[in-house]
């Protein structure tokens, strides 16, 4: 460990991360090297370079993208392999239906009512229970993943892992990086943005928005207890921001 490598960390760290999310990584480093017998292995004072933490604790990075880039990013995914066969489910239903990735990481076979053309779950964040309409693309996905890339196990999970041993993914995995590598190869630009399951959540609650969905019926399909807090996820609606904005005489004039 050198001061130049940690120097370039913190720098890296600029572009992907808010700043609250940055500083709460600086704090954990800082409470790292504040060890002695840490301190004793290193050639520098690592605090001096962690001095004066500071966040803006409203700044957010954008996770808002088209829907002719998410289906760029859809179109990326190599569906004649088991694992692409499962991903571009959870992707569809991230995209669709707005799921959470702890909704579509817990989801139960049982969930799937094949009769009623629906599923069904009580979400993991907010407990509360939801009704979808099986669409047709989900549906032809689904059936394709159980048919043809699903372990045959005796485990309720809809989502299994492929590699032996067969088990659900951990609570702590949000496939983040799983679904990054579909954007890379999709071209779509990332840079200060998120790029994971959620961005495509929030990408569907945006373009609802701009569709002019009230906003009381896009709290319901993505599942939340308050209008508040689907609000944080349509402050990227530019087009109608621009709208609401106030004419400015040109400075000079």
């Amino acid at each position: 460990m050198t001061s130049s490598l940690l120097l370039v960390f913190i720098q890296e760290l600029r572009d992907k991360y808010t700043s609250q999310g940055k500083a709460n990584i600086l704090y954990t480093l800082r409470n790292f090297f504040s060890c002695p017998d840490i301190q004793k292995e290193l050639r520098f004072e690592p605090l001096l370079l962690l001095y004066g933490i500071h966040s803006r604790k409203h700044e957010r990075l954008a996770s808002y993208y088209t829907p002719d880039e998410i289906r760029c990013v859809m179109n990326a995914v190599d569906r004649s392999t088991q694992w692409g066969k499962a991903i571009y489910l959870m992707m569809l239903l991230a995209c669709v239906y707005g799921l959470r990735a702890s909704d579509i990481r817990e989801m139960r076979q049982s969930s799937i009512h094949w009769k009623q053309q629906t599923i069904s779950l009580y979400q993991q964040k907010t407990k509360r229970y939801m009704e979808l309409p099986l669409t047709e693309n989900v549906l032809l996905a689904l059936l394709d993943y159980l048919k043809n890339a699903r372990p045959n196990i005796q485990d309720p999970h809809l989502f299994i892992r492929l590699r032996a041993p067969h088990t659900p993914y951990s609570s702590h995995d949000h496939f983040g990086s799983k679904v990054t590598a579909y954007f890379e190869k999709a071209g779509i630009n990332t840079r200060n943005k998120h790029h994971g399951l959620h961005s495509m959540r929030h990408s569907l609650a945006t373009e609802l928005v701009t569709q002019e969905i009230p906003i009381n019926e896009v709290a319901v399909i993505l599942g939340h207890t308050t209008i508040e807090a689907t609000n944080k996820y349509i402050w990227s609606d530019i087009a109608h921001l621009k709208c609401a904005a106030l004419e400015v005489t040109p400075y000079g004039k």
